[in-house]
Parts: C-alpha cells; structure tokens; sequence
C-alpha cells in the first residue's frame, strides 16, 4: 500500500504537528544507572518533545516536556528496565507541561530502576 513518511518536528508546532490522537507526542529513553538521557550530547538523546528530567530522589522523577500538552488530561506509558528488582510505578502528579512518576518495589519502598522508556500521547498545547 505504500509508506507515508513525515518530516521530524521537534519541538512540533502548532501549525505542523500531527494532530492524531494515535501519534506519540512525547517519547523518552531515561539511563538512571548510565546518568541519563541516552544518546547525543548535551542531552538531546532518545526522546522527542522533552525538555529535560529532574531526579527528586531515589525512585522519584519529574519530566518536563518541551512543548505543553493541552491540558492535564493526556496518557503516560511507562516502561521499566531493571534487572534486579520487580518494581511497580505510578504518575505520581501530571500537568500540562510535566509529569511526575514514582518507581516502588512490591513492599512499597520508592526505589530508582536501571533505566525507563516514557510515551505520551494526547494533543498538544
């Protein structure tokens, strides 16, 4: 059937974004163990419309996006990488421009894993 290919936008605009709710607006690849964003320097990494990612401590971390989502009311995946521990995670907090999400192990102590992958999808600011 073909291959549609779009141009990258980053951050994307308001008259070139993809407007589909189904399209990831903000993707990111966080190495806890490694020091963070992975990738090119100055932490440009694997990500896309995230401006940077604050460790509040131990399990406990904000990420900011570049471009605000319309509102609070967008979704969070969230992946885990760790290899030691069987962690559960939570978005602790959202708003329009950050989230806030905290990794626990199964006996409720807020732990760091290895490393997480975030997707968000929703429409943009």
């Amino acid at each position: 059937l073909g291959t549609v290919t779009t141009t990258a936008i980053d951050p994307p605009t308001t008259t070139a974004q993809v407007t589909s709710f189904s399209q990831c607006k903000a993707y990111l690849y966080y190495d806890v163990a490694g020091g963070g964003i992975v990738g090119g320097g100055g932490g440009a990494g694997y990500n896309y419309n995230i401006a940077s990612v604050t460790v509040n401590g131990a399990g406990d971390f904000t990420i900011f996006v570049d471009r605000d989502f319309a509102g609070a009311a967008y979704a969070v995946v969230v992946c885990v990488q760790d290899n030691a521990a069987n962690l559960i995670w939570r978005v602790n907090g959202q708003a329009a421009g950050s989230f806030d999400i905290h990794f626990r192990t199964t006996a409720g102590v807020l732990t760091s894993p290895d490393g997480f992958s975030v997707l968000c999808f929703g429409d943009l600011s």
